[in-house]
């Protein structure tokens, strides 16, 4: 079952500011706390340069207007004042900004807005400052960020390569001597589902969600994934068995290997490199011949990769001086790691790795919308036998930000995204498997037991926002 809806008629009503403890406190606080921690950044930057130097005095100049700007803007956000309309720039999606607003949430205030109208808005109008200015254009005001971020998850980056590497060299040595299928194959399933697992829950890394996510704290997440028994009943609804399942039966119906498998991307870093491992995983183990990684275009809440976040990350880890500087680590795990890295380097020369991008990707619209509003992103995303989508966004995207009963089916949420027939050869009539990997940082969730949620409404009611549960969910 599907749904259809305009936008401004939802079948269940949005998060609003009006409506959600959690969004208000986003709209007063924490974003407002962003938009702070960009100001704070740029009058850094402002010091690095030459005051009296004429090469450096109109990029002076440009910071110190952004900088107005964003104060105006964290102004607009905390008195409740009317959305305005976004100022022409150079990144080709303004005036489908502005139509979607005129049309639907028009003269809404920030706090009548749906969340993921005003959020999304935001993210755009802040990269619209820096793209109307000719010295700052491509700045990247979260690269700063991404890249602490990833340091600073050199522990558990070094254990999960050498842990990975170790399971595919035992899988493959296996394949190859092994007289017991049986053994085999739940060999190669328990590993599945741990870089399933990890890729689920490096979710939790989220700088837009914890803007003040502290070295020890990050530290401590990546602890806990890295124990045997971590998150198993923090994942409150779990598809990995059909997950894997369906691998194995469209590898089995395509000898020659004709999978591409699509990850739309969430945050850089930590979550990054676990989503490399799970792609990594997909094309050693032959369940994959091609993987596309769907990126946003440009800085885009806090932490979300971006085309050069990608590269970046490859190219970092693949130099074994990156983290080959303090006595405690291990030779054996550097190793690992620059192996990996070295591969992905191969995979993305090869094609069996590409990075794609798309303007949909930091539009409002939920994805229900997208085989309207960008058929030609929607038919190439239908080359993909499943697609997976990252994160606590693009979940949100996925099921339109709607206060959805708990237990509302997944499928049905995701709407148009949904096909009564996901084995078959994907087309235009035929829909790739959509599977959600989120750990849950605002209200919306579907697809849950309602006896579980009632429990966890019991033991926790900020049960929905603190990022400690997740979901694997299918739409199958």
């Amino acid at each position: 079952m599907t749904f259809d809806f305009v936008p401004n008629c939802p079948p269940y009503p949005y998060t609003t500011a009006e409506n959600s403890p959690f969004t208000r406190v986003s709209l007063i606080e924490r974003v407002p706390h962003i938009v702070t921690d960009i100001i704070n950044h740029l009058h850094k930057e402002i010091l690095k340069l030459d005051h009296k130097s004429d090469a450096d005095s109109l990029r002076i100049d440009e910071t110190k207007f952004i900088i107005s700007e964003l104060s105006k803007i964290k102004h607009e956000m905390t008195t409740g004042k009317v959305i305005p309309l976004l100022e022409h720039d150079s990144v080709g999606d303004v005036e489908e900004y502005n139509n979607y607003i005129k049309t639907y949430f028009d003269s809404q205030t920030w706090l009548q807005a749906p969340f993921l109208l005003w959020e999304t808005y935001l993210y755009r109008r802040i990269k619209g400052l820096f793209a109307r200015s000719k010295t700052l254009a491509s700045f990247d005001y979260f690269e700063e960020l991404k890249i602490k971020a990833l340091f600073q998850s050199k522990t558990a980056i070094l254990k999960l390569s050498k842990r990975l590497v170790d399971n595919l060299n035992n899988c493959k040595a296996q394949a190859e001597t092994a007289t017991n299928a049986d053994q085999l194959a739940i060999l190669n399933e328990v590993a599945f589902l741990e870089v399933l697992h990890n890729s689920l829950w490096g979710n939790q890394t989220d700088l837009s969600m914890f803007p003040d996510l502290k070295a020890e704290d990050l530290v401590s997440m990546q602890q806990k994934l890295l124990s045997e028994d971590a998150n198993k009943s923090s994942t409150i609804h779990n598809d990995s068995q059909k997950i894997y399942d369906y691998f194995l039966n469209i590898s089995s119906n395509n000898p020659d290997s004709n999978i591409t498998v699509g990850i739309v991307l969430d945050n850089s870093g930590f979550e990054l490199f676990g989503d490399l491992l799970l792609a990594t995983w997909l094309i050693e183990m032959n369940l994959a011949n091609k993987v596309v990684f769907h990126t946003k275009p440009f800085p885009w809440y806090v932490s979300d990769v971006t085309p050069n976040d990608f590269s970046y990350v490859i190219n970092t880890l693949a130099n074994k001086s990156t983290f080959n500087t303090s006595p405690d680590t291990s030779p054996a795990e550097i190793d690992a790691l620059v192996s990996l890295a070295t591969k992905w380097q191969s995979y993305v020369n090869s094609k069996k790795w590409v990075v794609e991008t798309d303007l949909f990707w930091t539009s409002p619209y939920p994805t229900c919308f997208l085989p309207t509003k960008n058929p030609k992103l929607w038919n190439s995303l239908c080359d993909s036998k499943l697609l997976f989508f990252k994160g606590d966004l693009n979940y949100r995207k996925l099921i339109s930000d709607l206060e959805w009963p708990v237990d509302t089916p997944f499928k049905k949420a995701i709407g148009s995204l949904s096909n009564p027939i996901p084995n078959a050869a994907p087309n235009t009539d035929n829909y790739p498997v959509i599977v959600a990997l989120r750990t849950s940082k605002a209200d919306v969730m579907v697809g849950v037991d309602s006896q579980i949620a009632q429990q966890l409404e019991d033991s926790d009611p900020n049960w929905r926002t603190t990022g400690k549960y997740g979901v694997i969910q299918a739409n199958i």
